[in-house]
This record gives structure tokens, C-alpha cells and sequence, in this order.
């Protein structure tokens, strides 16, 4: 085993400059072909019906357990989610050590069959792409959940959108925790290329962190990884995820939701490729944005002339309420606003945008909790 492990890191190593003399070339390469995104061309997003038996689930999408460089087995974290009150839970250990040793992966899948029970609890197995260096600096990392295999490690951002193109199956991406300040200089962080746009790797990762269950961590807010993604092309639904390296899973208060029709594996997982989630710091609140009085957030609506967006905001505990109601556009810029003192309020808003365009939504509390929404996409066709 440790010969393996030595042979892994300098394969790493070697790698490491294959990757970066790759990454340097594609690079000078893009910037002669570098063209503006538009969605018309992204004909494989589409509208997600707004049907009566949607339900709002909530759950948490970035754990580790002591298959990687967390505490405790993945058993203990499934349970300790769901004592919690959680309806899903990923465990998704460090790609490396997974793909070491196969038999880890194994352990990770079986106790994600064994703890998940329909219509009680989703337990979802996935792992977290480490990153490895480029001429920018070490690549942010990502998860993917739910697919069958491992992906190797030693693939520098391009070959990781390629591999992922090719993994078949239901699986769900996301990058993570963008506001991440690992690194202090001369060393660096580069966030996947300044989220430069790969159509076909748009299709294969939903989501990206939002939010964060506990302080102590970066800053991960809109503003620094979800908007600048969304301004890039990228089609993409905001989730929360503690990150856990100790045995506290689903010890915060923080939440991912997601609208789908009932608690089992494949509606949860339905509900994440769709895009149809909401970022919330208060577990009792939930937020949807439905265009046109049909189509779910996460929806791509190819359409002309005026849009209505209606919001639906929920709180649970009474004594909870919705100061206001922003809708956010490209830049991060609110076009519309409107204050409430309910906590079960809804609201209207037209939109008639001239160009392609997204809005979501962010819902503030007097609390300081928030809440934010997947975005509704907008397709102006020619």
C-alpha cells in the first residue's frame, strides 16, 4: 500500500507539469477563439414544469468521513444528518484516497444503500475533486455525486470537463466553496479558470456553494462565485454545505433546498439536475421563483415579449417574516424590490428583458437570515 501511495504522488508530480504545459496552451488558444455566451445555443437546458405535488426538501451536499481526512465512518455521518432533522445527505470523501483504494469507494456506496430509506431519508455517496496546480495556482475544487466510478486525480480543469462529458449516468456537479482562501502568497487560488465557460461541461454541473454552516469559514456569499458564474454562462443553482471534517454533520442551521415530488433517491436527484434549489440560512424558510405561472426555477424559458416571475417565500415559525424581496440580475444587479412584514408572502414581478439574461431571487429577514433561489434563465430568440 505504501508503494502504491509513491507511486501515486510521483505520478502526481509528473502529471502536475503535463497538466500545466496543457492548461497554458489551451489557454492561448482560447483567448484567439474567445467568443461572447449567449443561451440561444444551449439547446439542451430546458423548462421545468411548476406542478401542484412539488415539496420542498432540505438537505446538505459536502461532507467527509474518515475514508479521507474527516472523523468517523460514513454510517455515523448518515445518521448524525438525519437525527438532525435532514431529508438528504452526500458523504463525498477526497477523490485521492478513493481512488487509491478502491475498497473505500465501495464501503462509501454500500453504506449510501444501506442508511437511505424511501420517503425517510436520502443518503447520497460522491467525492471531491482535490484540484491540482496551474500557471494561476491550484485549481478550487469540486464534488460529484452519484456517479458509479471515481474519477482520477491526476487530470488537470480540461481533462476533468472532459472526463465528466464522457461519465455516463445520473450524477449530479457542483463546484465548491468559492470564497476559499487556502492558499497565502506567493501561492494562489485559481477558481477554475475565472469560471471560463465550457458549454458542454454546463451540462454535466448544477450547482455551486453558496453558503457556509459555520462561520469559521470563508466568505462563500453570491457575490463571489455564484453571480461572477452566472455572468459567465454558466447554468448553475446555489446549495449550502458544511464541509464537515469532524463528526458535527448537520449540526448548523444552514440548509440546501430543493423542490421535488417525494423524499427517494432518484426524486432528490432529479430535483439537483434540475436546478430547481434554494440557498437558506433559516432550515424552517423555503423560497420558489416560477415563471409565467408554469415553469420552475432552474428553467431555461425561450421566449419574447414580457415575462411574469411570482415568488413564494414560506417561513414555518410564525414569528419569522420576510422583511424584503429582491429580484437579482446580471452583476448581481437588484432590478426589482418589495417589503413585507408576512412570513407566507408572495409576490409578482414582469420582466421584459432586451438580450439573454437570468433573475433570482434573495429574500431577507429581520434576523439578518437569508434566503436565495435558483435563477429563471432567459432565451431571447432571434
Amino acid at each position: 500500500m505504501a508503494a502504491r501511495l509513491s507511486l501515486i504522488i510521483i505520478c502526481f508530480f509528473s502529471l502536475s507539469i503535463v497538466n500545466l504545459t496543457a492548461d497554458a496552451a489551451h489557454s492561448h488558444q482560447h483567448q484567439k477563439t474567445n467568443q461572447k455566451i449567449d443561451y440561444s445555443s444551449q439547446s439542451a437546458f430546458k423548462a421545468y414544469p411548476n406542478t401542484h405535488n412539488l415539496k420542498p426538501y432540505y438537505g446538505l451536499l459536502h461532507a467527509h468521513t474518515g475514508l479521507s481526512d474527516g472523523k468517523g465512518t460514513p454510517e455515523e455521518a448518515y445518521k448524525m444528518a438525519k437525527d438532525n432533522g435532514l431529508d438528504f445527505f452526500a458523504v463525498t470523501d477526497h477523490v485521492e484516497r478513493l481512488w487509491v483504494s478502491k475498497k473505500k469507494w465501495k464501503v462509501l456506496k454500500n453504506a449510501a444503500a444501506i442508511e437511505s430509506l424511501d420517503g425517510r431519508f436520502v443518503a447520497l455517496h460522491g467525492f471531491e475533486w482535490g484540484g491540482t496546480p496551474s500557471w494561476k495556482g491550484w485549481y478550487n475544487h469540486m464534488n460529484f455525486i452519484g456517479t458509479e466510478k471515481v474519477i482520477s486525480p491526476l487530470k488537470g480543469l480540461r481533462r476533468l470537463y472532459k472526463a465528466i462529458i464522457k461519465t455516463e449516468g445520473i450524477f449530479v456537479g457542483q463546484f465548491n466553496h468559492p470564497g476559499m482562501k487556502k492558499f497565502k502568497p506567493p501561492l494562489s487560488q485559481n477558481q477554475w479558470n475565472d469560471f471560463k465557460y465550457n458549454a458542454a461541461a454546463d451540462k454535466k454541473i448544477q450547482l455551486i456553494r453558496v453558503g457556509t454552516g459555520y462561520e469559521r469559514h470563508s466568505s462563500h456569499n453570491e457575490f463571489v462565485g455564484y453571480i461572477p458564474a452566472l455572468d459567465k454562462g454558466w447554468h448553475l443553482g446555489p446549495q449550502s454545505s458544511e464541509d464537515n471534517h469532524q463528526k458535527d454533520w448537520g449540526q448548523g442551521h444552514r440548509r440546501t433546498g430543493v423542490w421535488t415530488t417525494d423524499l427517494t433517491t432518484s426524486s432528490i436527484m432529479k430535483g439537483l439536475r434540475s436546478m430547481a434549489t434554494f440557498y437558506t440560512d433559516d432550515s424552517n424558510a423555503s423560497v420558489k421563483l416560477i415563471a409565467n405561472k408554469k415553469w420552475l426555477m432552474g428553467s431555461t424559458i425561450t421566449k419574447k415579449g414580457q415575462i411574469q416571475l411570482d415568488v413564494e417565500v414560506l417561513d414555518t415559525d410564525i414569528k419569522d417574516h420576510v422583511i424584503t424581496v429582491e429580484l437579482v440580475s446580471y452583476k448581481g444587479q437588484v432590478v426589482e424590490r418589495s417589503n413585507s412584514g408576512s412570513n407566507n408572502y408572495h409576490v409578482s414581478f414582469k420582466v421584459n428583458p432586451s438580450k439573454d439574461t437570468y433573475y433570482f431571487v434573495r429574500v431577507l429577514q429581520p434576523d439578518g437570515d437569508r434566503l436565495i433561489s435558483a435563477p429563471i434563465f432567459i432565451n431571447r430568440p432571434n
